[in-house]
């Protein structure tokens, strides 16, 4: 990772037992930081407020996501503001074991650990604050853009008739015409 994700630095170690909060401002800056290929994230303007709650067994994190996020609209491929809000918690337990756990609320920290970094806990909650389809709202798209792909639409389904009959025409395998005769039959 870069070095300005260390700002998403907390040392636990020193904190007193109880709720401590944290408040990001997440932008185009913060994205860089993990940019791949799957990656539709390259901008926004997001505030990610975080209660951390520590004992002396766990951290629990409570993420409250909120903001927009720069976009392309799946159908016109024009920029999109889209607004986000969640919140998600995660708990990290404090193990001087292989701690494994389903749950994909809870990871482990060794007990050697003093830092958590919550960058990347920011970035995949905000991913899941994205639909699936990201879409401008009725009648905002790009309508020269929905003509040209709405050319390339199948707009009738294809006629299976006639794929059928092409294949009564076809010589059929002995091995299979006693199957056939059956399924016929029924």
């Amino acid at each position: 990772m870069k070095e300005n994700i260390k700002k998403y630095d907390i040392s636990f170690v020193g904190l007193k037992e109880g709720i401590h909060e944290y408040n990001y401002k997440i932008g185009k800056e913060f994205f860089t930081n993990f940019i791949n290929a799957d990656s539709v994230l390259e901008d926004g303007n997001v505030d990610v407020e975080l209660q951390l709650e520590k004992s002396s067994t766990m951290l629990v994190l409570m993420f409250s996501i909120k903001g927009i996020l720069n976009v392309e609209c799946d159908v016109c491929l024009d920029p999109l503001a889209l607004n986000i809000s969640n919140d998600f918690r995660q708990i990290c337990k404090f193990s001087d074991e292989g701690f494994t756990s389903s749950d994909d609320e809870i990871t482990a920290i060794p007990l050697s650990d003093y830092e958590i970094n919550v960058a990347r806990f920011i970035y995949e909650f905000i991913h899941l604050c994205v639909p699936a389809k990201m879409t401008h709202e009725e009648g905002e798209c790009n309508d020269t853009i929905k003509d040209i792909v709405s050319q390339y639409l199948l707009t009738e389904e294809p006629n299976m008739d006639s794929e059928i009959k092409s294949e009564e025409n076809d010589i059929v395998d002995p091995r299979w015409a006693a199957l056939k005769e059956l399924k016929d039959k029924n």
